[in-house]
Parts: C-alpha cells; sequence; structure tokens
C-alpha cells in the first residue's frame, strides 16, 4: 500500500542520514526506545518488504527482553534493517531472534536465511567498507552495522549453522 512505501521511504532517508554521519565521524542525537519499539518499527515495513518479494520472515522477542530500552534506537534499526535486507535477497526463509546475553544489560540479535552463505573470498573481510559481494551493492551496508554494534557497546559476527547463515549482533541495552 502507498502507506507501507511512503514508510520505506522514510526509513531508508534515516538509514542513509545514519550511514552519513556515523561516516562522517559525527554521531545524530540518539532517540532511547524500547525493544518492543523497535521491533514494531522494524515489523512495519520489514514485514511488506519480504511479502512482495514473496519470502518468509519470522521474528521473535522473549518476554524478557519486552521492556529494555536501547539508547539509540535509529542506530539499532537501522543495522538490524541492513542485515534483514541482506537476509531477504540470500535466501527464501529469514528468522530474526532477539535474545538476552550472559553479560548483564546486553542481548543479541540473530538474522538467519537458508541461502548459501557469502563467497569465500570475502568472508574474512566482509565488515570492512566497500566489500561486496553483489554487483549493484556499495558494500558499506555491513561496515554500518560493525560500527553500529560498536556504538551500541557490541559486535557483529558472522557463522554457518547447518544450512543456515546467521549474522549475530550484540549490543547493550538499559
Amino acid at each position: 500500500s502507498l502507506v507501507v512505501a511512503v514508510r520505506q521511504i522514510e526509513q531508508a532517508e534515516e538509514y542513509i542520514q545514519r550511514i552519513l554521519w556515523l561516516a562522517g565521524g559525527r554521531e545524530a542525537p540518539p532517540r532511547p526506545m524500547t525493544l518492543d519499539q523497535c521491533l514494531a518499527t522494524l515489523r512495519d515495513t520489514l514485514d511488506a518488504t519480504a511479502q512482495h518479494r514473496g519470502k518468509q520472515l519470522h521474528w521473535s522477542l522473549p518476554s524478557a527482553l519486552s521492556g529494555a530500552r536501547v539508547a539509540d534506537s535509529q542506530v539499532l534499526m537501522a543495522a538490524v534493517s541492513n542485515l534483514v535486507w541482506n537476509a531477504l535477497e540470500a535466501g527464501q526463509d529469514v528468522l530474526v531472534t532477539w535474545q538476552p546475553t550472559e553479560q548483564p544489560d546486553s542481548a543479541l540479535v540473530c538474522v538467519s536465511d537458508n541461502g548459501p552463505g557469502p563467497p569465500v573470498d570475502i568472508q574474512d573481510r566482509m565488515f570492512e567498507p566497500f566489500v561486496t559481494a553483489t554487483v549493484d551493492g556499495s558494500g558499506l551496508g555491513l561496515a554500518f552495522v560493525a560500527r553500529a554494534a560498536q556504538r551500541l557497546g557490541g559486535q557483529v559476527h558472522w557463522q554457518r549453522s547447518g544450512a543456515r547463515t546467521e549474522f549475530i549482533m550484540t549490543f547493550r541495552w538499559s
């Protein structure tokens, strides 16, 4: 619908602004939000994107994290959006799982897909700027995710688990 398309354009604009701020070494003012609110915002646009592409997108947020607040929701949502968009490009079935970690006030989000995984020749460098496996990719998305994770007090890595590719980002919450 038109409402979904407008919201996707607004999210894309916010995402590009965040990349430009971070690339320039500046920081936009943080916007705190609960993980419930982050998830609802992400679902509003990404569910429609998945449906439009004929892909399956599943979400899981345990009740233990439902009231947790993240200091910079826009950075978290931009990073998760990037991981989900990549997963929707790579596979037909995408699962986004949020869970607490063993560290106090820390959580992780795992975005997994049933695609083939990144090509071997970029696996060790894919979080560096301008490294991409796609012809039309900029190579900035995963570099942004890595910087966003650091800004949120966490990190990001990837792994294969059975027939699935998983990108796991940790972050701090309060």
